[in-house]
């Protein structure tokens, strides 16, 4: 089968003076190849009038969303053969229209929706009939929008084609070039392009495309070579599933990085801010380790198990240059980090002063400062929504307990707390180092009230 000529042609020996040859594919390409006409088991030459009628059947079976498939034949004698295609492929009988009946899978209409909202713009390109492939458009929500032909994209140059490729949402009887253009436009046009394919003609635009992705049952090698992504059940659902999962762990990718920065950086300001007032060292090198291999290490795990937020598929994508840190979540970082250290200074300076102890003093701030992360980690879970109404996840407030367990195992377990030199607090101080983590939650959350994004 030729994409470019729509139709194959085999040639099969009769006898040692005659030969038939038979065409099929394009109903309507056959059909201009074509000067007679099989009716009723009657040959009859094809005029105007049977060639319209021909015609208006095979785009009335093409607007149900059948695949039409036409067939054609000759008789000819062997020195027709030494002579070109053109030759031999004109002239036809014409024989029969097909309709082949191809439905959408299901949930296809759903992941284009799906797709859509998340600003994924879905376009179906197809070597079908144009009236075919607008019905299987309309079966699964393509239907607004503009729908060309391979005819059309050869009378466009590549800036026309540009200007209207917003508007497209079908492309029919499409060759391998003609994919490779639209590839290109919509690339012009500053989009990220995916483009989904199965055989040695996709090759080009799966190659050109920022994500070509191949189709792993029915995909050839060559498709699957120059792909990027490979779906293994050839289900258009799965692309869109594919995209949501993406999603999903770039967020809680996100998550666990929103947690540590600010606390690694209150732990930075606390440190720096009583260096700053001439104040002995508010932690110890072992205390410090130790909040950060176990209050920071736990509670960044459990973030990255969390629950996908319910607007995920209804964001626009990312920019592709955009970068995660960028300016304004460094400087909201670096106030949360500031807060956390200010708080510190203000209990380490309390507890110096009202019991002129430096070891229980630290412990204090090392407490104080394992409690403000678990606030941190909590407000984490979202950066648009408040921590109550987010799904339970059955490992933060585990990977919490344990971390505050490990903490207080420090403070409480004479063994370690020769090792950590810290001293026994009593519950008014415990109180206390648990209201140290209210400050940091109360901005995070005020921010979401007044739905401020960083």
């Amino acid at each position: 089968f030729d994409r470019f000529r729509k139709r194959k042609t085999t040639i099969h020996k009769l006898s040692d003076n005659e030969y038939l040859v038979v065409s099929s594919g394009a109903p309507e390409t056959l059909l201009n190849l074509s000067s007679h006409v099989v009716i009723d088991g009657d040959l009859k030459p094809l005029d105007d009038g049977l060639r319209r009628e021909i015609n208006e059947y095979i785009e009335s079976i093409a607007s149900q969303g059948f695949r039409t498939y036409g067939v054609a034949y000759k008789l000819v004698n062997p020195d027709i053969l030494e002579q070109g295609v053109e030759e031999i492929e004109k002239e036809y009988t014409f024989l029969s229209v097909m309709g082949i009946i191809d439905p959408p899978r299901e949930g296809v209409k759903e992941a284009v929706e799906e797709l859509r909202r998340a600003g994924i713009k879905t376009i179906m390109i197809t070597g079908d009939h144009r009236l075919t492939a607008e019905a299987i458009g309309r079966l699964i929500g393509l239907d607004n929008g503009l729908v060309l032909e391979g005819k059309d994209l050869d009378s466009m140059s590549d800036a026309e084609l540009e200007r209207v490729i917003d508007e497209v949402v079908i492309l029919a009887r499409v060759t391998p070039e003609h994919k490779r253009r639209v590839v290109k436009a919509l690339q012009a046009r500053g989009h990220v392009v995916a483009m989904t394919g199965d055989g040695v003609n996709d090759a080009l635009a799966l190659k050109e495309a920022d994500l070509g992705i191949a189709m792993g049952i029915k995909g050839t090698d060559v498709a699957k070579e120059v792909s990027k992504l490979v779906i293994k059940d050839d289900n258009f659902v799965t692309i869109a599933t594919a995209v949501k999962e993406g999603r999903i762990i770039f967020e809680n990718l996100k998550k666990p990085i929103n947690y540590l920065l600010p606390a690694n950086l209150g732990e930075i300001a606390t440190i720096l801010s009583a260096e700053l007032v001439a104040l002995p060292s508010p932690l110890t090198p072992a205390q410090l380790l130790w909040i950060n291999v176990t209050t920071d290490a736990l509670p960044a795990l459990a973030l990255s198990t969390e629950p996908p937020e319910p607007d995920l598929m209804r964001r626009p994508p990312r920019k592709k240059q955009a970068s995660f840190l960028t300016n304004r979540k460094i400087a909201y970082f670096a106030l949360l980090g500031s807060l956390i250290g200010l708080v510190n200074l203000g209990i380490y300076k309390f507890a110096l002063s009202t019991y002129v102890d430096i070891s229980l003093a630290r412990t204090l701030v090392f407490v104080a400062l394992g409690m403000s992360e678990f606030g941190r980690a909590l407000a984490s879970r979202s950066e648009a929504l408040h921590f109550w109404f987010r799904p339970f996840n059955k490992w933060l407030i585990p990977s919490l307990i344990v971390s505050l367990a490990l903490l207080m195992s420090t403070v409480y377990v004479p063994q370690l707390a020769s090792v950590f030199k810290t001293a026994e607090l009593h519950p008014e101080l415990l109180f206390l180092a648990l209201l140290t983590s209210v400050p940091v939650m109360i901005v995070d959350e005020l921010r979401k009230s007044l739905k401020i994004r960083i």
